[in-house]
C-alpha cells in the first residue's frame, strides 16, 4: 500500500521532508528482527518490498539533495548508521539473492549521501570480520544461496539462516568446487554472487581516497578482500593501486605499507601459483609490472627455481601437440599458456635464469610458428568469407530484381510490355554492385617498450578510463586484449618514476613505521583535497555512476572478439624468446 502512495518524486520528497526516513528505518528494524526468527520466513517478501521503497526514496534524495529542506532532512536522520550496519548483516549466503542485492544497492546509496560517515563507520566493521576470518582460516558453513555446481540441497530449518545476523561474504579456497575457467557457468555464478560486494568495498576505498581518509585500515581492507577474491580474477584492486601509484603530488607511504604487507605478499604468490591466467587481463598484468619488482624478494623465497622449472614443464606439456588441436581447443590452450609465459617474463625480469631446459627454446619457436600459421589461416578465412558474403548478396539482389520484374511483366498489357523490358534492363545495369574490396592484409602490431605513462592526480570521479566494462570483471575475455601491447608483457620501462626494480624503503631497506591514525595518502592535488559533505556526495555519486552495473558473460568459446588470444600468446613468446636469448 505504501508503494502505491509513492507514485513519483514529489511523493518521495514528502516522505523525506516529513521525517519518513526514520519511519522506514523503524519498519526495517522490525522486519529485520522478525526475519531472523525461526518462524518468520513469510516476511521475506515484505522485507524486499521495504528495501526497494527505501532505495527509491534515497535515490530521490540524492537527486534533490541541493534543496535546503532535503538537505536538512538528511542531516536529521539519526538512524542512518544503525540502518547501514544492519544492512551489512544481511550480506551472507543464508539471505536470498534479491534481499542481498537490495541491501548492497542501499549501502552504495548511503555511501553517496554520507561518504565521510560511511568510511569512518563501515570500513572498521568490514575490516574486523575479514580479519577474524583470516585469523581462523577455516571455511564457514555455506547456506542455501551459496553458488554450487550441483543442484542445491533442499533447505531445512537449520540451514535457512545463520546462527546470528552477521556479514559473511567470505571465500575460502576449499569452498571452490573447481578451478577458474573449468566451468564457465560456475564461474559466472561465483562472479554474480561476490562481485556486488567487491564493488561496495571498491567504492569505499575510492571514496576514502577522494576525501583524504585513506588510512591504514582502508589499505588492510583492500588487501584482505583482494586476497579472498584471487580465484575470482577481479581487477578492481589493481586499478585502485595503479591510480594511487600514478598520483602526482602524493607521498608513497601508502605504497610502502602495501609492499610491506604480508597479506599482499600472499596475494601476489596466490596469483603466481594458482591464478596465472589472471595475466591475460592487461590491468592485472601492468599492475604486476609495477609492484612485483618491489616485493619479489618476499615471494617464493625457498623454491624459486623449482617453481620456474614447473612452469616450463607445464608449458611444454600443454603445448606438446598444438598442430592437431581444433581452433576452439587452440584458443583455450593459448589462454592458459599465455598466463604461464607472462609469469615467466615477470620472474625472469627480476631474477635472470641460471640455466634453461634445453627443450624450452625450441618448443617456444614451435609454438610461435603454430600461432603464426593459425593467424594466417584466420586471415585467409576472413577474407574468403567476406568475398563469399558479397557474392551471395549480389546473387540474392539480382534474383529479387528478376522476380519483381517478372511479376510486373505479367501484369503489364502486351502493348506496353516492351517498355517494361527496357526499364528492367536499365534497372539491372544501374543496380549492379561494385566489385568487392581486396582482402585486408595482416596487420602486425609493433612492440612498445614503455609501461604506461604517469597519470595526473587521481580524479576518481572524472577519470572515464576507469569505467567498469565486461572485460574488467571477466578477465577470461578482456576487451582490450587485442590492443594489448608488449608494454605489459615486459618489465623493462623507460618511465623514470616506475623503475620496476626501485626499492621503496630506501637504500637501507628499513620499513617506515606509521601510527594507525596517520593519514597515509595526503594527496595534494585539487581532486583529493578535503571536501565538504556536499562535495563528497557529488564525488561519490559520479564514482558510483562510472562503476555502474556490470555486464557479464561466461564463455571462452571462439568468436571474432576472442580470436586474438593466439596472437597475444605469440607476442608474449616473442618477448620471452628475446629475454632468454639476451640472458644466454
Amino acid at each position: 500500500a505504501f508503494r502505491v502512495l509513492l507514485e513519483n518524486d514529489d511523493d518521495r520528497l514528502g516522505v523525506i521532508t516529513y521525517h519518513g526516513l526514520s519511519r522506514l528505518a523503524d519498519a526495517f528494524n522490525t522486519l529485520h528482527m522478525m526475519y531472523h526468527e525461526a518462524t518468520a520466513c513469510h516476511v521475506t517478501g515484505d522485507l524486499v518490498e521495504l528495501l526497494s521503497i527505501t532505495l527509491l526514496t534515497l535515490q530521490c534524495a540524492s537527486k534533490y539533495k541541493e534543496r535546503k529542506d532535503v538537505k536538512q532532512s538528511l542531516l536529521q536522520w539519526q538512524e542512518r548508521m544503525e540502518f547501514a550496519q544492519k544492512l551489512l548483516t544481511l550480506l551472507n549466503c543464508y539471505t536470498p539473492d534479491n534481499v542481498r542485492k537490495e541491501s548492497l544497492a542501499l549501502l552504495n546509496e548511503l555511501v553517496v549521501l554520507y561518504p565521510r560517515e560511511c568510511v569512518q563507520r563501515l570500513v572498521p566493521i568490514i575490516l574486523h570480520v575479514h580479519l577474524q576470518f583470516q585469523k581462523n582460516n577455516i571455511p564457514l558453513a555455506t547456506g542455501p544461496y551459496f553458488p554450487r555446481r550441483m543442484p542445491k540441497p533442499a533447505p531445512n530449518k537449520t540451514s535457512m539462516r545463520p546462527p546470528r545476523p552477521e556479514l559473511q561474504m567470505f571465500l575460502h579456497p576449499s569452498q571452490l568446487e573447481t578451478s577458474h575457467g573449468s566451468d564457465p557457468v560456475y564461474d559466472a555464478a561465483l562472479r554474480d554472487y561476490f562481485l556486488p560486494y567487491h564493488q561496495l568495498v571498491e567504492t569505499l576505498c575510492h571514496t576514502a581516497l577522494s576525501i583524504n581518509l585513506f588510512t591504514e585500515d582502508t589499505i588492510n581492507l583492500s588487501v584482505l578482500v583482494a586476497l579472498e577474491g584471487v580465484p575470482l580474477q577481479l581487477d578492481w584492486f589493481a586499478k585502485l593501486w595503479k591510480i594511487i601509484y600514478h598520483s602526482e603530488g602524493s607521498d608513497k607511504t601508502g605504497v610502502q605499507l602495501l609492499c610491506n604487507h604480508h597479506t599482499f605478499h600472499d596475494y601476489v604468490e596466490g596469483i603466481l601459483l594458482d591464478e596465472r591466467t589472471s595475466f591475460n587481463n592487461p590491468t592485472i598484468n601492468s599492475f604486476f609490472c609495477i609492484f612485483f619488482p618491489k616485493v619479489y624478494k618476499h615471494i617464493l623465497c625457498n623454491n624459486w627455481e623449482s617453481v620456474v622449472e614447473s612452469f616450463i614443464c607445464g608449458i611444454l606439456g600443454d603445448t606438446d601437440d598444438l598442430d592437431h588441436l581444433k581452433p576452439e581447443e587452440l584458443e583455450r590452450t593459448a589462454y592458459k599458456a599465455n598466463g604461464d609465459v607472462r609469469t615467466l617474463l615477470l620472474m625472469f625480469s627480476v631474477v635472470p635464469p641460471r640455466a634453461i631446459n634445453p627443450h624450452f627454446l625450441p618448443a617456444l619457436q614451435c609454438i610461435l610458428t603454430t600461432c603464426r600459421k593459425d593467424r594466417e589461416l584466420r586471415m585467409t578465412e576472413a577474407s574468403g568469407g567476406q568475398s563469399l558474403d558479397v557474392a551471395d548478396k549480389d546473387t540474392e539482389k539480382r534474383s529479387n530484381i528478376d522476380g519483381c520484374h517478372q511479376q510486373d511483366s505479367e501484369a503489364v498489357p502486351k502493348k506496353k510490355r516492351k517498355i517494361s523490358q527496357d526499364v528492367r534492363e536499365n534497372t539491372e545495369s544501374s543496380s549492379s554492385p561494385p566489385p568487392p574490396p581486396p582482402p585486408p592484409a595482416p596487420v602486425s602490431k609493433k612492440d612498445h617498450g614503455n609501461v604506461e605513462p604517469k597519470a595526473p592526480s587521481p580524479d576518481i570521479c572524472g577519470n572515464k578510463q576507469e569505467i567498469r566494462t565486461e572485460a574488467d570483471y571477466h578477465p577470461s575475455m578482456p576487451e582490450d586484449t587485442a590492443s594489448d601491447t608488449t608494454a605489459e608483457n615486459t618489465l623493462q620501462s623507460s618511465d623514470n618514476e616506475d623503475k620496476c626494480g626501485e626499492d621503496l624503503t630506501g637504500p637501507s631497506g628499513a620499513n617506515t613505521e606509521t601510527s594507525h591514525s596517520l593519514m597515509l595518502l595526503e594527496v595534494k592535488a585539487p581532486s583529493c583535497e578535503v571536501f565538504s559533505d556536499d562535495t563528497c556526495s557529488s564525488t561519490v555519486r559520479n564514482l558510483s555512476e562510472f562503476i555502474g552495473p556490470v555486464r557479464r558473460s561466461s564463455s571462452l568459446s571462439s568468436s571474432p572478439k576472442q580470436q586474438h588470444f593466439v596472437d597475444v600468446l605469440a607476442r608474449s613468446i616473442e618477448q620471452l624468446i628475446k629475454c632468454l636469448e639476451q640472458t644466454i
